[in-house]
């Protein structure tokens, strides 16, 4: 089994808890708002868009570019139109969109990864 050695918290809605994990602040507007050492981190990423617009989900993907591992899997749930504006900026020669699931209230489970091989 695989240990992990730390768990980041990407706060959405920017609240106060009492966790003893860290915790980035949301929204980030680019990834030179990232520390550099969490670029590639981390193995699973899950998230979902605040707002459907343009403008948030380019945000979502500059930091699931920069954030996830080579191997690693972003896990997002989004309305159909919110699948196809996300869509615009995964590059599909890098990036594999697999839609997973799809739940009775419009929404949609998808697994977001890089192809190997593929530079």
């Amino acid at each position: 089994m695989r240990k992990y050695s730390e768990l980041h918290n990407f706060d959405i809605y920017n609240s106060e808890t009492d966790v003893s994990i860290p915790f980035h602040l949301w929204p980030v507007i680019s990834n030179t708002d990232f520390e550099p050492g969490l670029a590639e981190k981390f193995d699973v990423i899950f998230s979902k868009l605040i707002v459907e617009s343009e403008d948030s989900s380019k945000q979502l993907f500059n930091s699931i570019d920069f954030l996830l591992a080579e191997s690693g899997l972003a896990i997002i749930q989004a309305t159909e139109s919110e699948l196809q504006l996300l869509k615009t900026f995964f590059d599909e020669a890098i990036w594999s969109i697999e839609e997973n699931a799809a739940l009775d209230n419009g929404w949609k489970i998808v697994v977001i990864s890089k192809i190997a091989n593929a530079n």
